[in-house]
């Protein structure tokens, strides 16, 4: 028998293929009854699939209304789409349209690097944003009565997984690596504002001696900048924007113009650093597999005097210190596009301007990806408060009380080899 004679008892036999046509003349489509079963939409005519879509389902393994596979998740994006497009449909609402979107798309087939082997996909590493099992559900394609984990999935889009589903999911994020070797790009930037003393000159000098003597600055409209500052790393504001903005407009530029670094160092312009930082924290990041951000300042109230090293918070809103953020590359990412970070301009308290700190602590506590300080401070305050906001000072609580100094050496300090 022929292949083709192969494939067309295949695409008949179909439980769910219903209504075959032939509107055109070499063109066929029938009714996907899964795709109804799915959606609830009652408008057949968004629930039509061609024969060739047909023909690489039956391909696949076969799909049921918990499992999809690749073919039928397309499809489904397809209806979703539409329905949002008109405002809903009846049987399905645009809310529900969205989550049914977001489904599809988390089991549309990953594209694979070029030269990886279709193997790779299912030896995937636990994802970045796979939570704690939540309950279970009835796998329609197992024999028997065999039950699926279903699993909490903290990425925006998603509300809860399978691990089938997980594994095929363009979201995917590897959860993070641990120990040397880790972290050996970087991305490193300061974001500056006018000062009534400046501090710029002294911050980027100590951050070239800690590791980063090409950082890039992001400065607001009439900023003292050092005379020798290479201007390929300056990007100057045309209009004042404010402490949050220029901040946020800083870490999507970094991002944007270093994708695939490992690391992101986002700095403010009244910051000492110790000495060997940069390579102390490629020895030490990440503290954990699911890192939010680490941060390099340590106010004096937080500081945990008796345990050396990182440790985990979970301040959210009331997080202190925006002096000098690392992120891993997919948490900044995912930060970026977080609706309460995006919406904190036009909806946050003080018109949207300052709470650097607060934003991200809260970020991090709601994404469930750890926050995360470290004993002593890797950093010191040294500015009084910028033009900026006014009313922000580095006096008190603000200031690191265990920084060990701009001149020694972390590495020592910490009880690491020194090169």
């Amino acid at each position: 028998m022929s292949d083709p004679d192969r494939r067309h008892r295949a695409v008949a036999s179909c439980p769910y293929r219903e209504d075959v046509r032939f509107p055109g003349a070499s063109r066929e489509v029938a009714r996907c009854r899964l795709l109804k079963e799915i959606s609830g939409v009652e408008d057949d005519s968004l629930l039509d699939a061609s024969r060739g879509a047909c023909d690489v389902c039956v391909r696949k393994f076969p799909p049921s209304v918990t499992d999809i596979n690749s073919v039928v998740a397309s499809l489904l994006y397809g209806v979703a789409d539409a329905v949002i497009k008109r405002g809903g449909t009846a049987g399905c609402s645009s809310a529900e349209a969205e989550r049914l979107r977001a489904r599809a798309k988390q089991n549309l087939e990953v594209i694979m690097q070029p030269g990886a082997a279709p193997a790779e996909q299912a030896k995937r590493a636990p994802c970045l944003y796979l939570g704690r099992q939540v309950g279970e559900r009835l796998c329609e394609n197992c024999r028997g009565s065999v039950r699926l984990k279903v699993f909490k999935c903290h990425h925006e889009l998603y509300r809860e997984t399978v691990v089938s589903e997980c594994r095929r999911c363009q979201d995917h994020e590897e959860r993070l690596a641990t120990g040397p070797g880790a972290v050996t790009t970087w991305s490193a930037a300061v974001t500056t504002a006018p000062r009534d003393q400046a501090t710029l000159t002294e911050s980027l000098t100590s951050l070239g001696d800690a590791g980063w003597p090409e950082a890039h600055v992001f400065a607001e409209p009439e900023s003292e900048l050092p005379g020798d500052l290479d201007e390929a790393r300056v990007t100057v504001r045309r209009q004042k924007l404010g402490a949050w903005p220029n901040w946020l407009l800083s870490l999507n530029e970094m991002v944007l113009r270093d994708p695939h670094a490992d690391a992101y160092l986002l700095c403010q312009d009244d910051v000492l650093y110790c000495r060997g930082l940069r390579e102390y924290l490629e020895q030490t990041l990440w503290p954990s597999e699911r890192v939010g951000v680490v941060s390099l300042h340590t106010a004096s109230h937080q500081d945990r005097g008796d345990q050396d090293g990182y440790y985990a918070t979970g301040y959210g809103w009331g997080a202190w210190g925006a002096q000098a953020y690392v992120f891993p590359n997919a948490s900044a990412r995912a930060l970026l596009r977080n609706h309460e970070v995006v919406n904190h301009r036009q909806r946050g308290p003080r018109d949207g301007l300052c709470n650097v700190d607060s934003v991200v602590g809260r970020w991090s506590l709601n994404s469930q990806l750890d926050y995360y300080l470290h004993s002593p401070s890797l950093t010191q305050h040294i500015g009084e408060a910028s033009t900026l906001w006014e009313k922000a000072d580095t006096s008190g609580r603000r200031r690191a009380a265990t920084f060990v100094g701009a001149e020694n050496d972390i590495r020592s300090v910490m009880g690491l080899p020194s090169p």
